[in-house]
């Protein structure tokens, strides 16, 4: 299992996990660990996006519209995003640090093929589609 660095920030203080114990702290930084329980791959047939993503952290946080896009330097995992008034695209949720963005990465992409694999066939859905499967 990969585990991953996480930090919530909550006004006035932290959450963060223990185990099996989600706790409430005032100090400036609480760091624990958190582990990518499952990954739901919605490939699709498109030129540079291969496939929508959805995690989901510690069986009970929800991550959806990562994407597998297929880039100059080859594969990569890009995380959900929003368009902002002035056209900029904004992540919504994102690793804190580069060895956390790493970790998850390669757990997805290592997911991503497998299921690529599995097929066996070219995949003949549509983004539209993936994204109606993911709702």
């Amino acid at each position: 299992m990969a585990y991953l660095e996480w930090i919530f920030i909550s006004s006035p203080g932290l959450l963060w996990k223990d185990g099996q114990n989600v706790k409430f702290c005032i100090t400036s930084k609480c760091r624990g660990k958190m582990d990518i329980t499952e990954i739901k791959i919605f490939p699709v047939n498109e030129d540079k996006l291969k496939a929508y993503i959805t995690i989901v952290l510690d069986n009970c946080f929800v991550v959806r519209d990562l994407k597998i896009i297929s880039g100059n330097g080859g594969l990569f995992v890009a995380m959900p995003s929003k368009r902002r008034k002035d056209g900029v695209f904004k992540d919504i949720a994102h690793p804190l640090n580069q060895g956390t963005r790493t970790v998850m990465e390669n757990k997805i992409l290592d997911a991503y093929l497998a299921e690529i694999k599995r097929l066996g066939k070219p995949v003949t859905q549509t983004a539209d589609q993936a994204e109606r499967e993911d709702s």
